[in-house]
């Protein structure tokens, strides 16, 4: 039988995960099932936040370091006396675009009662196998960098949007999730004596590229590569003979030199130790996602009605660049381009 595994975030970093069984089949009465299970929560005074990660395959390489700035956000509302008096737990979902499953088995966990709201960081094919489950029974924040657009009921974006990152005439070079043989692309480059690369590749594909890049030499020497994607830990992965001008665009990066990041990383840190995961913009981005939703379940509160868009534009909600939210399309925080120096972003432009 395979699990799942739910996660209480006031726990030791020895305590880190608890194993849950997860069934094949619904039970009788899953209305009834649900409401036991929030009944019991809200007795033992827990809010379940559904923590939806890739944790395997191709971007899989995200997971430690999203899970740790989660467990990071989740830590400082306890320590503050919880979400609304309640303790945040964060059960963790493998969200990678591989399991075929992950509808099937979302729509249980729902069913189950098993979550009070989700916090995904996964690819937009994902959020979008998640709606039709999902339907708007829960607040859902999606935090990573998203292509824009998004209208469901009770779904909020609060990550980067292309109008954000990057200019309209720049054209990406699309490629399927899992390519592996980059060589025809490159051979095209080299062809085409392009002066840039704007790369719309993520997670294992990106590095695989970036490495095949690195090693087809005078054919591509002295090309710019601008990325929205490729974060801290890609640049481990890669290897630093492979960023000769790399550049990415995105609203956060480990080496901003601002009081709220440098105060977040010391959090970060003293909770996780020095051999904590990369800190990177799509790790941060649930750090976010768990204040903000913490942010509109308190402000629905104080107004007496379900989670929806608040009143008072904008949402104040703490994060490690100052954010606030306005809607899906519309959302406040400093936007950056950064240039790969060996490992590490070095941020050359506030955009």
């Amino acid at each position: 039988m395979t699990t799942d595994f739910v996660q209480s975030a006031s726990t030791s970093a020895s305590d880190f995960v608890l194993p849950a069984l997860r069934r094949t089949k619904p039970p009788r009465s899953e209305t009834g099932r649900a409401f036991e299970a929030r009944f019991d929560r809200i007795n033992d005074r827990v809010y379940s936040i559904g923590l939806f990660v890739p944790t395997s395959g191709a971007l899989g390489i995200w997971g430690p370091s999203t899970i740790a700035c989660a467990r990071l956000a989740a830590e400082e509302i306890n320590r503050d006396g919880g979400l609304l008096g309640q303790e945040v737990r964060l059960r963790l979902v493998d969200a990678a675009d591989e399991r075929s499953d992950l509808v099937e088995q979302t729509g249980l966990v729902l069913a189950d009662g098993e979550i009070d709201a989700i916090v995904g960081m996964h690819t937009s094919a994902v959020r979008q196998r998640l709606l039709e489950p999902i339907g708007g029974s829960l607040p859902y924040v999606y935090t990573p960098l998203y292509e824009g657009g998004e209208r469901s009921p009770a779904v909020y974006t609060i990550g980067e949007t292309p109008q954000q990152q990057l200019r309209p005439a720049i054209h990406a070079l699309s490629l399927p999730l899992g390519t592996s043989n980059f060589d025809p692309v490159l051979e095209r480059l080299a062809r085409l004596k392009a002066d840039a690369v704007l790369l719309s590749l993520a997670g294992q594909d990106a590095i695989e590229f970036s490495r095949d890049f690195g090693a087809a030499g005078a054919l591509v020497r002295g090309m710019v590569r601008l990325s929205c994607a490729i974060e801290e830990n890609g640049l481990l992965a890669m290897g630093a003979e492979n960023t000769d001008h790399l550049y990415a665009a995105a609203g956060y990066f480990s080496g901003v030199q601002s009081d709220a990041n440098l105060a977040f990383k010391e959090r970060y840190y003293s909770l996780h130790g020095e051999r904590a995961p990369t800190l990177n913009a799509l790790g941060q981005s649930t750090y976010e996602g768990v204040h903000f939703l913490a942010a509109l379940i308190e402000h629905s509160h104080r107004s007496r009605s379900r989670p929806s868009m608040p009143d008072r534009m904008p949402l104040q909600y703490r994060s490690a660049r100052d954010a606030a939210y306005i809607n899906n399309d519309h959302k406040l925080y400093p936007m950056y381009l950064a240039r790969a120096d060996g490992h590490l972003f070095e941020v050359v432009e506030r955009l």
